[in-house]
């Protein structure tokens, strides 16, 4: 497979809008705005959001898992750090770290689908999102 030239953009939750990062000359303050991003962005993108769904309400996150279809089908990469179980089980692909927080946590528990994550016993989120898929 060829090589492609991918360019890393860090896309955080800022409490203060003001604090959001600058890209291509616009700030980037919601999901309209990164769904914005998938024709103002050219070649293809890594993106690397980190906790995108902090202060949403859920009808906002549906928007945002919208925005993120976009900029993949437009070639883009998206890599999510969440602990939002409606944004997991869309996932294409999960790395599950823990078992547990501080000492007692950061290796990989799981590497797979949010439906192969389910019957991982050792994993709390697999825990959790069985449950949620399951309402």
């Amino acid at each position: 497979m060829p090589q492609r030239n991918m360019e890393a953009l860090l896309l955080c939750h800022t409490p203060e809008p003001e604090t959001a990062i600058a890209l291509a000359g616009r700030l980037c303050y919601s999901d309209s705005d990164i769904l914005s991003l998938k024709d103002a962005v050219q070649g293809n993108v890594l993106f690397l959001f980190d906790e995108p769904t902090t202060g949403l309400h859920f009808h906002d996150i549906n928007k945002l898992l919208a925005a993120f279809d976009a900029l993949i089908r437009k070639g883009h990469t998206i890599v999510v750090v969440e602990h939002n179980m409606d944004v997991i089980k869309c996932a294409d692909w999960v790395i599950d770290l823990g078992p547990e927080a501080g000492d007692r946590g950061g290796r990989v528990v799981f590497e797979g689908t949010p439906a192969q994550l389910e019957t991982c016993a050792e994993s709390y989120t697999g825990q959790f999102l069985k449950l949620r898929t399951k309402l």
